[in-house]
């Protein structure tokens, strides 16, 4: 006879795998180089050499590829982005409207140039981060402190699943997991 599984609700089921695996794990088709949004087209490890297609000027670029490593940042889409803040989908824009944050690049599909879409860079995310870190949530406090959303991951951890790197998780007493973080050498 099998047994039953106990119910849980939707939102604990979600594990940080599965956070990871909806972002993306590694370089994605696109990504940042000197601010600029890029899409590889084409890459060759032997060689060293990319083939990517810039957006402001329309035309193909060729890149080293060890360079593109080195100094390109990962690019995500607004899904992505809200799923790393873990915060609602309409946010980011309540602050792009407001004139908080600025507008990412607007991109568009190389088949289809009618699909545009917007991309953050990392450094977007960690601009929309720190407003978000120190806007107050509630009531004023009497103290003058500020309450961040409980949602809010800390900045280690969204550095941890922005360059996907490997988090460990340790049980505290009261049978919580904390996040802990290796220190970068």
């Amino acid at each position: 006879m099998k047994k039953r599984e106990q119910w849980v609700p939707k939102d604990l089921r979600k594990t940080e795998e599965q956070i990871t695996r909806r972002i993306g794990r590694g370089k994605g088709k696109y990504f940042f180089l000197n601010d600029k949004p890029y899409r590889m087209l084409w890459k060759n490890q032997r060689q060293n050499l990319c083939l990517a297609y810039d957006f402001e000027t329309g035309g193909r670029v060729e890149f080293l590829l060890s360079d593109v490593r080195k100094h390109s940042q990962r690019a995500f889409t607004a899904i992505q982005l809200t799923t790393l803040l873990r915060c609602h989908n309409k946010l980011p824009w309540k602050y792009m409207r407001a004139g908080i944050v600025r507008y990412p690049p607007m991109i568009y599909h190389i088949d289809s140039p009618d699909m545009k879409f917007r991309i953050w860079s990392e450094d977007d995310v960690i601009d929309l981060y720190e407003i978000l870190v120190n806007v107050h949530r509630g009531a004023p406090r009497k103290d003058g402190r500020v309450t961040t959303r409980a949602s809010l991951p800390s900045r280690a951890e969204l550095m941890a699943i922005m360059r996907d790197e490997t988090m460990m998780y340790i049980k505290n007493r009261d049978g919580e997991f904390v996040p802990v973080f290796r220190a970068q050498l």
